[in-house]
């Protein structure tokens, strides 16, 4: 069985993975950036803080004034310069004290967001943000001066921009990479564990050799027992979009082939597969990618993991040994079960003139005399 920590990071990077397919992939989920919710709103201003009033009757609410210093994004009858806007609640602050503030108008009544304390710097990114209105290819070059930039605020809204953005957007701009800088980040220990995944596969976008051999160093270190490594998927990716066919054959036999590897590791090879089919077949065949993941159906802890993606990509050539196997480890739970039956189903849906397609019917016809309750749950969740 797992050990505890490495199946929490076997689910954090499959979760992950699950969350951010259809954006870049290697990216954790994010809030709206910036310039998603200024576009978003009615009503966008820079303020300074005034004074935060906290009436001592108790009849009164408590209330923050700021004065408008510039106005964003305003319908006729919004706030114009150094006008007061006053929001009910308290927000500490100093005097000068700059602030973004953004509000949807709600019959007639502007309804304030929190306001975002920012700096003259950031103030200036705000403004200077290009609309999301405007293609993703022209935007991203802006926010990619911004990664790892000293403000914590600018920082994370960039990589914020980044992780809602299309892989394809972000290949666009690959010859922008700033390759030097990408390499300065992944060694710093102060660069925020969850985007070390995304700039190992920005790395291998715009990369030489050399960092073919540096994504290797950082990809086949080895694994402390309990030790948790955020990235590793993307790292991977990286290594193998420089690297090819034989990268990825590295990566199987030192990682996949070899029983003592931790499961978070074998997890995040399972995540590089599900890249390079949905993104790479360019630089790993298909073919490849499937033959890659079939041995995981072999191994308990990988076996539900593996049937669905390799149904998912019409893959059917383990059917029969599914088959085989039905109601033996690793396929003796109903959970198990149920999967192998899903994927037979799949098989018959999808598989065309595919020879398992007969095999797999066959299964499904044996299953309503010897276990109609588990043909009965499959069908249910597989829609039919």
């Amino acid at each position: 069985m797992p050990r505890t920590g490495q199946f929490f990071a076997a689910a954090l990077i499959v979760a992950t993975w699950i969350n951010t397919a259809a954006a870049c992939p290697f990216c954790p989920p994010s809030s709206p950036t910036l310039a998603e919710q200024l576009a978003e709103s009615d009503v966008g201003v820079l303020v300074a803080w005034v004074r935060a009033v906290d009436p001592a009757d108790g009849q009164s609410e408590p209330r923050t004034d700021f004065r408008v210093v510039e106005v964003l994004r305003s319908p006729e009858i919004g706030p114009k310069k150094d006008a007061t806007v006053s929001v009910d609640f308290l927000r500490d602050g100093k005097p000068g004290d700059l602030f973004l503030l953004m509000g949807k108008r709600i019959d007639g009544i502007t309804d304030w967001s929190l306001p975002i304390e920012i700096t003259e710097i950031s103030a200036a990114y705000v403004k200077q943000a290009p609309s999301p209105e405007r293609p993703m290819t022209e935007r991203l070059p802006f926010f990619l001066r911004f990664l790892e930039a000293h403000d914590p605020l600018l920082a994370n809204d960039a990589f914020a921009e980044f992780s809602r953005s299309k892989y394809e957007d972000v290949v666009a701009i690959k010859n922008r990479l700033p390759r030097e800088k990408l390499r300065q980040w992944l060694d710093d220990p102060a660069t925020p564990p969850m985007r070390l995944g995304f700039y190992g596969l920005l790395l291998g976008l715009c990369g030489t050799a050399d960092d073919a051999e540096f994504l290797a160093a950082k990809v086949f270190r080895p694994t402390a027992e309990n030790d948790v490594r955020p990235g590793l998927d993307g790292m991977m990716a990286g290594y193998v979009l420089l690297t090819g066919e034989s990268g990825l054959q590295r990566l199987v036999d030192k990682k996949l082939n070899d029983p003592t590897q931790p499961d978070g590791d074998v997890y995040a090879v399972v995540n590089l597969l599900r890249f390079l089919w949905q993104f790479a077949a360019d630089r790993v065949p298909q073919s490849k990618v499937a033959a890659a993941l079939r041995p995981l159906v072999d191994r308990p802890q990988f076996a539900e993991v593996a049937i669905v993606d390799l149904a998912r990509w019409k893959d059917w050539s383990a059917l029969e040994a599914l088959v085989a196997r039905y109601g033996q480890p690793p396929f003796e739970t109903p959970t198990a079960k149920t999967k192998v039956v899903q994927f037979a189903l799949a098989c018959v849906k999808h598989g065309g003139d595919d020879p398992a397609v007969a095999k797999a019917r066959k299964f499904l016809d044996r299953l309503k005399a010897d276990d109609p309750e588990t043909l009965h749950t499959a069908e249910r969740f597989f829609g039919r």
